[in-house]
């Protein structure tokens, strides 16, 4: 049986050092015991089945693999492909494939740990290395963007105002002569220039980051002018959608963002289809967790080398001038910015599944801490946030901070002027020390920089202003954002 190590369990919370994959339970035993005493985390799993499985929720930062299994390489292949950086070693009693470590048996468990000690430090350097050079070239293809957005903005937003100025002449001349095919076409001009519009704004809010305006309401809205959007395209095509009933669940969300969102997935769809059986769905579910919109497609698919890089910028399977391989980019980050998810599969039949999620908020599920040291202001903040049903701690100086973020915290509510410190200063520790806690200023001070603040609110506040920043900041989708308050969607 594998995976039945003592360290196992400990090794799924903290991060695997090694997994050893081998049906030899001696060689496994006396490595797993070696590895164990020099501080190590390992799991043993004695198929490629399981090691699979074990890689997909705690992927190893050293493999060691037996000669004996079948497919054994096909493993390393598969790690290698997705974690360059893991140091990849070959148990046998032969000859191993040209550039893997052999560990030839019989061998020496306690020298074989040592040797697996320097190599997890050495592929735990190389994986930092790895993951900064993927951030420094999104940085890159985010500096392209921007200066790409800036002059596309200039150069479309002015004749584009001309166009949409032109349409309300078109509009009331199709009304003054009662023309009804003109009055279509006004409209299909209309939403075409909506689009583009929003295309522009989306492309330049990628490149800047901003955030969405969260507001609680229905998604129904927001996935309906998205359908109206994407219908002329699938016109076009020939091609047909099917929208089910429209959820009426209330989800916090910006209703602009997310029908962005919603036509991307929607364009890719038609654009798909339009190669392939020609008819796409949609479809939207609610649960007490969250809404869940899927758009599926019969068109020819996406190549399997191809799927997991499909959310990156630039990354398209259409062909050139056909796409700017920035539309499933952008809605991630939309969808990111809300705490969702969105994920893209092959369907049992032809074609793609795109799956978007967004979580329901329950303020139930969030600790707020907040620092002001009136005791008057301190107790009105709480009140106020427990009536929205957050769960509040409250100190009144910055020498209790300290203990109170020990615990998990989602966002911190500060005043900027207190007794003992500057709460500028306590934004400026946790933006360094505590990143992934929101962070919401209240203050009667409009004068004062607060570069670290995620939200601003001037007392005397509005309620529910109030519960709208702290909500915002709570869904802040950081690295480092406590794992408790991750919704995952359902399963389908």
């Amino acid at each position: 049986m594998g995976g039945a190590h003592a360290r196992a369990d400990p090794g799924s919370r903290r991060g695997v050092s090694v997994l050893v994959v081998t049906t030899d339970d001696a060689a496994a035993r006396a490595l797993c015991f070696a590895l164990e005493r020099t501080g190590q985390t390992v799991t043993w799993e004695t198929s490629i089945s399981g090691a699979r499985a074990r890689v997909s929720t705690a992927a190893p930062l050293v493999l060691v693999t037996d000669a004996g299994l079948a497919d054994h390489e096909l493993l390393l292949d598969e790690i290698l492909r997705d974690r360059p950086w893991t140091s990849v070693h070959v148990m046998t009693e032969t000859s191993t494939p040209a550039g893997v470590s052999a560990i030839s048996k019989p061998f020496d468990a306690s020298e074989i740990a040592l040797l697996l000690g320097r190599e997890r430090e050495i592929a735990r350097t190389e994986e930092r290395r790895i993951k900064l050079q993927r951030q420094l070239e999104h940085s890159e293809r985010l500096v392209a963007i921007g200066r790409l957005s800036a002059s596309m903005a200039h150069e479309i937003n002015n004749p584009l105002s001309v166009i949409c100025a032109a349409v309300e002449l078109v509009t009331e001349a199709a009304s003054r002569h009662r023309d009804v095919e003109l009055s279509e076409c006004a409209e299909d001009m209309q939403l075409a220039a909506t689009r583009i519009r929003g295309f522009v704004q989306h492309i330049c809010g990628y490149a800047r980051r901003e955030r969405p305006e969260l507001k609680d309401q229905s998604v129904s809205e927001a996935v309906d002018v998205a359908l109206r959007m994407v219908r002329p395209r699938a016109r076009d095509r020939n091609v047909t959608i099917f929208p089910g009933s429209l959820s009426s669940l209330t989800v916090p969300h910006d209703a602009t963002r997310i029908s962005q969102a919603v036509l991307n997935l929607l364009s890719n769809a038609v654009d798909a289809a339009a190669e392939g059986g020609k008819q796409v769905w949609l479809t939207v579910e609610s649960s007490d967790d969250g809404v869940q919109i899927l758009v599926d497609d019969d068109g020819q698919g996406v190549p399997e080398e191809l799927l997991e890089r499909m959310f990156e910028p630039f990354a398209t399977t259409k062909p050139p001038g056909q796409g700017t391989g920035l539309g499933l980019a952008i809605t991630r980050q939309i969808v990111s910015d809300h705490a969702g998810s969105v994920t893209l599969s092959p369907r049992d039949e032809a074609g793609m599944r795109a799956r978007l999620w967004l979580p329901a908020f329950r303020p139930e599920r969030h600790r707020v801490l907040v620092v002001e040291d009136d005791p008057a202001v301190r107790r009105a903040l709480v009140a106020d946030l427990r009536r929205q049903r957050f769960v509040v701690e409250a100190v009144g100086s910055l020498a209790e901070v300290r203990a109170q973020l020990k615990k998990p915290l989602e966002a911190v509510v500060t005043d900027l002027t207190l007794h003992d410190g500057s709460g500028a200063d306590l934004l400026e520790m946790l933006s360094s020390e505590y990143p992934q806690v929101g962070r919401v200023v209240v203050s009667g001070r409009v004068d004062l920089d607060t570069p670290h603040a995620d939200f601003r609110i001037l007392k005397p506040w509005d309620r529910v202003e109030l519960a709208a920043a702290v909500r915002s900041a709570c869904l802040l989708v950081r690295s480092g954002r406590n794992a408790r308050t991750t919704q995952s969607p359902p399963a389908i």
